[in-house]
């Protein structure tokens, strides 16, 4: 049963790295939408020197896209990796590593299917028989790094979507300060004349 535990680890080792990936892709896309949304937004203000309806629509719309953007994309991965809301169940994680692995995609399934079959079953006789598959099925899956199925570097390529505003807000930053100050003071002070 100590094969079925290595399984079991290195499941749980690719379903940490899944869930770390989901929070680094959500953060850049969070960063992206919060700093695109913020000139959007800032811009309009500036121009259109809005009353406290207009303010309070631009305020609230960057704050539900900003906000939903990271709840979607980095709380609820959290949420799931720290296992409080439905997440990756071992099956789960087994059809992904399958999918890029699919050298191993039945054995894989078929051990996981066996481990709970192990579990279930009352005769001795049969247990044995079925640990003893499930010691040599693991043993072949032993040398498959599961969690070489996620590449955080593909990462990299939200960075192209997050990394324009930011330099964009930067640049206008300490150019012209005031035109960040100013309009993002009063969409802050949405409420006020």
């Amino acid at each position: 049963m100590a094969q079925a535990n290595i399984l079991i680890d290195k499941l749980d080792a690719f379903i940490r790295k899944y869930y770390r990936n989901q929070v680094i892709r959500g953060l850049l896309i969070t960063l992206s939408v919060a700093g695109l949304g913020f000139i959007v937004v800032a811009g309009i203000e500036s121009l259109g020197q809005f009353g406290v309806g207009g303010r309070t629509v631009l305020f609230w719309v960057f704050v539900l896209a900003s906000g939903g953007t990271f709840l979607r994309g980095v709380l609820w991965p959290c949420l799931q990796w720290a296992q409080l809301a439905g997440g990756l169940s071992h099956d789960d994680a087994g059809k992904i590593v399958g999918d890029h692995f699919p050298e191993i995609a039945d054995r894989l399934l078929n051990t996981l299917q066996l481990q709970r079959d192990a579990k279930k079953s009352a005769s001795n006789g049969s247990k044995e028989l079925l640990l003893a598959s499930i010691d040599q099925r693991t043993e072949t899956l032993r040398p498959i790094p599961f969690v070489a199925a996620i590449n955080l570097k593909e990462n990299a390529r939200y960075l192209k979507y997050a990394m324009p505003p930011l330099v964009v807000l930067l640049i206008v930053g300490l150019w012209k300060p005031s035109w960040v100050t100013e309009p993002t003071e009063r969409l802050i002070s949405h409420r006020q004349e």
